[in-house]
């Protein structure tokens, strides 16, 4: 038997129970019977692994990704059931994603996550590209690793249990990805032998000033250069930064404009076009 338990709008749990013979779900049991629908139009879009414990591939966007209800660790369980829930992932992002980014491409993940960018990337530039993907975070990378070989892109994924910012070191880093705020450690992109890129996506909860500093050469040998970069100025202040210096280094190197519906009330997106 497994289980899945998700918070309501109202603070309150839910709890559904699956019950699994031969690998498969069979049964599906809850109080709530809107939850028990929700669960089996979910649970159709797995693959098990290991179901009676919990462990399932979900199937998202033409991809695979390992989801472990049972996960101990709760930052990592709310990130990894924010992707499990969706259909779609931030549709608008994913839909200038597919048609900007070109086979043989060479493309920056920054703040990778469970992979769901890195992996929409990785299909885009084929065999000839190759996707960077940084994950400073150790739990999600080890989810990061595991999509990656499941949905066979090793040869096109370069990994990094780094974060980006403009100094080699440890830095803090927002909890918003994890949970918890904490340590990791960082190093800027101009320090590490990469090409010159086409595409940028970069999601890493407030860091993004540091990060841009540290990766300037990068984009001044990038003419062809593309991006989607978060805009979050809460969470930029409260890792102690200036929400003004990403602007002025888009401003700098890209025309830009929000990209509208994905995200809410202040914080969203901007895709971003270099300038020549």
């Amino acid at each position: 038997m497994g289980f899945m338990v998700w918070s309501t709008k109202q603070g309150g749990l839910i709890e559904v129970r699956f019950f699994v013979s031969d690998g498969k779900v069979v049964a599906i049991r809850s109080n709530d019977q809107e939850a028990v629908s929700f669960a089996r139009a979910l649970l159709a879009e797995y693959e098990p692994i290991n179901a009676a414990e919990g462990k399932l591939w979900r199937l998202l966007g033409g991809h695979r990704f390992y989801t472990d209800f049972h996960e101990t660790d709760l930052g990592v369980k709310g990130v990894v059931e924010d992707y499990s829930m969706q259909g779609t992932y931030e549709p608008e992002t994913t839909r200038i994603v597919e048609e900007t980014v070109k086979p043989g491409e060479v493309c920056l993940d920054a703040g990778a996550s469970v992979g769901y960018f890195t992996l929409l990337l990785a299909r885009k530039v084929g065999a000839g590209g190759t996707v960077h993907a940084f994950e400073p975070t150790a739990n999600l990378f080890r989810y990061l690793r595991r999509n990656i070989e499941k949905n066979h892109y090793d040869s096109i994924v370069k990994t990094y249990c780094l974060a980006l910012s403009s100094q080699a070191g440890i830095i803090e880093i927002s909890g918003n990805a994890t949970g918890r705020a904490g340590g990791v450690r960082a190093v800027p992109l101009d320090s590490l032998d990469i090409p010159a890129l086409d595409f940028i996506k970069m999601d890493i909860d407030g860091s993004e000033p540091e990060a841009l500093k540290g990766m300037r050469k990068t984009i001044e040998r990038s003419p062809n250069l593309k991006a989607v970069i978060e805009y979050y100025p809460d969470y930029i202040k409260k890792l102690g930064h200036n929400p003004q210096d990403v602007l002025d280094i888009l401003d700098r190197y890209f025309t830009y404009e929000k990209i509208e519906k994905d995200y809410g009330v202040g914080y969203w997106n901007y895709f971003c076009i270099r300038r020549h």
